[in-house]
């Protein structure tokens, strides 16, 4: 019976910010015995160094799996180097609330370095929020009152602001340019009016008036 209680359950720790990347269950010398570590598991060795802290003994099997399951459910795999939710699904252990404080006091002073920044902003990106998400933002709005330091804060940042000429207008012949027919002296309000009216392909009359072409079908223009 005796044999059956030598399971424990420990994390790794960074030891350039005392976060934890791992937790395990094992045996013996197993929280010590770095090899046959995982590749990620290894690079985060290298980068911030390991320090190791057994954080349950004397434990039969099944109950070092479910408290390693609920230690990766409470730190949270996205921090971790662990590649499973642990254990075989046992439950009934309770984390301690001096371990609770440590996870809680090892989240709060967690910094994130710039590089991690970028990676996080990139992976939101392109990310849709659900309706139901937009619907409590929305209504967290509702009936705000900016500060005045933040309305000038807003004022200065809009001024500041360079915006597209082409911004606001309707699409189509409002952004087109006006085109001058060198044959017969006639205005166009735009490539695509002066190829309608001489039976020309618009994008040939482009040509001819950017210089790529030197002229379509015997007709010179230019942009006014």
């Amino acid at each position: 019976m005796e044999n059956e209680r030598r399971f424990y359950v420990y994390i790794h720790f960074r030891v350039s910010d005392g976060s934890p990347f791992y937790v395990g269950k094992g045996s013996g010398c197993r929280a010590t015995w770095f090899h046959g570590r995982s590749e990620y598991w290894n690079r985060v060795k290298e980068k911030h160094g390991v320090r190791v802290e057994i954080v349950a003994d004397g434990l039969t099997e099944d109950e070092s799996h479910s408290i390693e399951i609920q230690l990766i459910k409470a730190i949270g795999r996205k921090n971790l180097c662990n590649h499973t939710d642990g254990g075989e699904g046992m439950s009934g252990w309770k984390i301690s609330e001096e371990t609770r404080a440590k996870l809680s006091d090892i989240r709060k002073g967690r910094k994130h370095t710039d590089e991690a920044k970028k990676k996080m902003s990139k992976a939101r990106k392109g990310v849709k929020k659900s309706d139901a998400h937009n619907a409590n933002v929305s209504e967290s709005l509702k009936g705000r009152r900016f500060s005045e330091e933040h309305r000038r804060n807003l004022s200065r940042a809009m001024t500041k602001r360079k915006f597209n000429p082409a911004w606001g207008r309707k699409s189509g012949e409002s952004r087109s340019k006006k085109v001058l027919c060198i044959n017969n002296g006639n205005e166009y309000t735009s490539t695509k009016h002066a190829a309608l009216e001489l039976g020309l392909d618009s994008s040939s009359v482009s040509r001819v008036c950017t210089g790529l072409y030197k002229h379509t079908k015997g007709y010179l223009f230019r942009y006014i």
